[in-house]
């Protein structure tokens, strides 16, 4: 008896837009490898054939193949008929090997393909010939049939051509002919294109292929041929009603011969799906068939011949002959490009599992796997499938993270879905998470994971279930440098004026003195791991004039400010500053005129490592004009929104990152920002006085509806303009996000001494600043954006200051004659890394720019 064969490596093609599978078999562990690789501008015929100098043609690698060798051929076309005369043995046979991987389409004539006629040259008689050479295995590898329409011919012994592309164009696709014994054509693709076993072979085995044909062709014919072996194939013929068509023909003396396991559908009004005639019918065995004809309308009446009389169906030829007994006329549920049987279909766990050369995997490479939902009627182990490809557990999976991007460390909860039902209820999964930790196995469908340093990682899981089903996914976390941010809603946490973060200690903040601002811990600020912080600095009670710097406790006063402020005016601005190693900033009243001052605090955002929400450079664009309309009551609100033509879904939007300005002010009051549809937070964004036009950046988080509210507030407040721009926004797990990191505030410009700038001296009217970002070595060359504060003083004219990235329709920085004032900017850069700032004004001013952080 033959023994049962099993495969080695699977791998798949595509097929007319069909995965087409491919099983290649591993290389003798002794064989040593020989190239070839006509894409290589080293390849050469008259070398040794190495990786490095591979043989341009296959031909040339036939030549000097030896036994135990395994001929690597790459991608590419390869010209001309490729004729095998060298053998190897049983013990070191030969292999020609194209590709072994998956879902490798080798319907694309350019994939691993011979036997091409070569342009301007003549066509080859054949694509493939084994012309006495014995012990040879071809594997993954396209063939093209020649002037004779045969793609591969076979006339040695113990031979395989397996696990290919056997393009006969409508004729013979695979000839076995003479004295051949044993060989093995199996798992192959084949198109339009007759296998055919000649006169005087024994033991041929046809075994697990596919072919499909519109054309007037027996698909499988063995004609003398005693012994043959035609199991487990998937055979669908259509084309027009007219066609004569055959799916498995032994005649003239093919005894001795298997035919079962196969599946055949035919459209034809004459389609016979397995002839035998009286000279073959001595030993064969026929049995675990399906037969099939697909025209409902006018189906085939001879479904079988056996020994020249025809029966329409197998009930009949097994009463008349004993044969077919377990065969099916039943539909197979599989067509045209899909050969995988539906479910339901009567394939499902029927065929003999014990007939020669039935495989343990099928033509895709899976298992035979056992369908719960079907009853076991077949033999051996009594579940394999008829035809060439078996059935597998339907168990699909899907894996999310709760967080895409962290930083600096993220810890994050993998959760998986079922995507299917799978045959078992109880699966166990394999989390792979990607980082080099060790994989957990688990029955749960969640796993939390912990990634402690930066990077792109891939998790991947592993399903498996009680039917020995598998599924996997995979889903990529991507941890960047530096620190996420996390919006909340202002919070007060500072106001001198009633002891507010003070210790209940109600004093003015004297001139050059500091207090020191607890922010770790406070609200919902964790206690630890925070790197920097969001406030809206209002100085108010001002006698003089002066500044105000933030600056990380335990640091040296820096030379930079983060307020200016004037006597009798309320002066907001927004910092962002990093935190001492006690979780607090210090707040410095400096300045030659400085006067006691009251400062007002309110918290905006922290950063810290983790899954918390990236920067993206969004605009600028001017979202809000009230001054086209009838501005903003006492009382009132306008609300605004990221605009859609950002592409990001409002619901990955946390905050927004805006220029608030408040013009043509009537009455002293404030703005404040907060989340839409909430209520209006102790706090404070933009303080203003009659007649002031006051701007300030803003970041504040979202409302559910994806808006943030204005509101004009104060018991003095009149009625406003408001002007919004938009600069950036923040995100979650939304591609392209920055992760911030904080510096130790540092001057990068100051015109009135030169520092940054060529020269010293003020800007000029509708003059302007563009400056490399590699004269300021603070600024690492990873950064994308940078947190500023930008400070006008002396001006001589009315103005505004914008970024060179913003153009004149927006506004960073307005002011007035003879005015210091101050606010935040985030800025990216123009014209290949260049930090510029432009003075949309009649008159000079002086610029001071200092620097707090970036983006990368």
């Amino acid at each position: 008896m033959r023994l049962k064969r099993t495969a080695a490596v699977s791998v798949v093609c595509m097929v007319a837009g069909v995965l087409v599978p491919i099983t290649a078999l591993a290389a003798a562990p002794s064989a040593s490898t020989i190239y070839v690789n006509n894409g290589s501008t080293s390849c050469s015929d008259t070398g040794t054939g190495t990786q490095a100098v591979p043989y341009c043609t296959v031909q040339a690698a036939a030549g000097a193949v030896q036994p135990g060798q395994t001929v690597q051929i790459e991608p590419g076309v390869y010209y001309g008929q490729v004729t095998l005369t060298t053998s190897g043995t049983s013990a070191e046979p030969i292999r020609f090997v194209g590709y072994t991987g998956i879902a490798r389409s080798l319907d694309d004539s350019s994939a691993y393909s011979i036997g091409n006629q070569p342009d301007g040259g003549a066509a080859p008689a054949v694509g493939l010939e084994f012309e006495g050479a014995s012990y040879v295995t071809v594997s993954g590898i396209r063939v093209n049939g020649g002037t004779t329409n045969t793609a591969a011919f076979v006339n040695a012994s113990h031979d395989e051509l397996a696990s290919g592309f056997l393009n006969g164009s409508a004729t013979v696709a695979v000839s076995v002919s003479g004295s051949s014994t044993d060989d093995t054509v199996d798992r192959d693709f084949v198109p339009e294109g007759q296998i055919s076993v000649g006169p005087g072979t024994s033991g041929t085995v046809v075994s697990g292929n596919i072919m499909e044909a519109d054309s007037a062709i027996s698909a499988i014919t063995a004609s003398g041929a005693t012994g043959t072996v035609v199991n487990g194939n998937s055979i669908v013929l259509g084309g027009p009603a007219t066609l004569s068509q055959s799916g498995i023909v032994l005649t003239d003396g093919s005894t001795g011969s298997t035919v079962e396991n196969n599946i055949l559908t035919g459209l034809s009004q004459t389609f016979s799906g397995i002839s035998v005639d009286s000279s073959s019918v001595s030993g064969t065995k026929l049995d675990y068939n399906i037969v099939f004809s697909n025209r409902a309308s006018n189906p085939s009446p001879d479904l079988y011949s056996w020994a020249g009389t025809a029966y329409a169906a197998a009930a009949a030829l097994d009463t008349a002959t004993g044969q077919g007994a377990h065969d099916l006329n039943a539909n197979p549920l599989i067509s045209w490009g899909q050969f995988t049987p539906a479910e339901g279909s009567p394939a499902i766990n029927s065929a003999d599992a014990s007939a020669p050369d039935e495989y343990s995997t099928d033509f895709f490479g899976g298992p035979r796997d056992n369908d719960p939902s079907d009853p076991d009627t077949g033999t051996g182990v009594g579940y394999d499938d008829r035809g060439a490809v078996e059935v597998q557990d339907p168990i699909g999976i899907s894996v999310a993270p709760s967080e895409q991007w962290g930083a600096d460390s993220l810890t994050d909860t993998f959760t998986v879905s079922q995507t299917t039902t799978p045959w078992s209820s109880t699966i166990t999964y394999q989390y792979d998470f990607g980082d080099g930790s060790s994989t957990v196995t688990s029955g749960s469908t969640t796993a939390t994971h912990t990634y402690t340093a930066p990077g792109t990682y891939t998790t991947t899981v592993t399903a498996t279930d009680g039917a020995n089903g598998q599924a996997v996914a995979t889903t990529s976390v991507k941890v960047e440098s530096g620190s996420a941010y996390y919006p909340i809603s202002p919070l007060r946490v500072l106001d001198t004026r009633n002891g507010t973060g003070t210790n209940g200690v109600v004093a003015q903040i004297a001139p050059n003195h500091s207090i020191k601002l607890k922010i770790a811990g406070v609200g919902s600020v964790p206690s630890t791991g925070v790197t920097a912080v969001v406030l809206t600095l209002t100085a108010t009670n001002d006698p003089g004039s002066g500044f105000v710097t933030a600056y990380p406790d335990g640091e040296t006063v820096p030379n930079t400010s983060s307020l200016n402020y004037a006597k009798d005016v309320n002066v907001p601005n927004l910092v962002t500053v990093q935190l001492g190693a006690d979780g607090t900033v210090d707040l410095f009243n400096g300045g030659a005129s400085a006067k006691p001052i009251d400062l007002v605090a309110d918290l905006e955002g922290y950063y810290a490592p983790g899954g918390g929400d990236g920067f993206l450079s969004a605009g600028p664009e001017r979202l809000l004009d009230t001054r086209n309309g009838d501005g903003v009551p006492a009382g009132g609100s306008v609300d605004v929104s990221a605009p859609t033509d950002l592409d990001i879904p409002s619901s990955n939007i946390s905050a927004l990152v805006l220029n608030v300005t408040v013009t043509n002010t009537h009455g002293s009051g404030f703005v404040t920002a907060f989340p839409a549809g909430g209520t209006a937070p102790n706090a404070s964004n933009v303080n203003y006085v009659a007649g002031q036009t006051v701007p300030d950046l803003v970041v504040v988080p979202v409302g559910s509806n994806g808006q943030v509210q204005l509101s004009n507030l104060g018991g003095s407040a009149g009625t406003i303009d408001i002007v919004v721009d938009l600069f950036g926004v923040y995100v979650n797990n939304w591609s392209g996000e920055e992760a911030f990191t904080p510096a130790a505030p540092v001057r990068l410009i100051d015109t009135r001494n030169g520092t940054g700038v060529p020269s010293a001296g003020p800007m000029w009217y509708q003059g302007q600043i563009y400056q490399p970002i590699s004269d300021y070595p603070q600024v690492p060359a990873t950064a994308e954006n940078v947190v500023l504060n930008v400070t006008v003083t002396a001006p001589q004219a009315s103005g505004v200051i914008y970024l060179a990235t913003s153009g004149p329709s927006t506004s960073n920085l307005n002011f007035a004659p003879g005015q210091t004032i101050s606010n935040g900017v985030y800025s990216g850069w123009v014209m290949d890394n260049v930090l510029g700032f432009n003075n949309d004004s009649n008159g000079s001013t002086q610029l001071v720019v200092d620097y707090y952080g970036y983006f990368s």
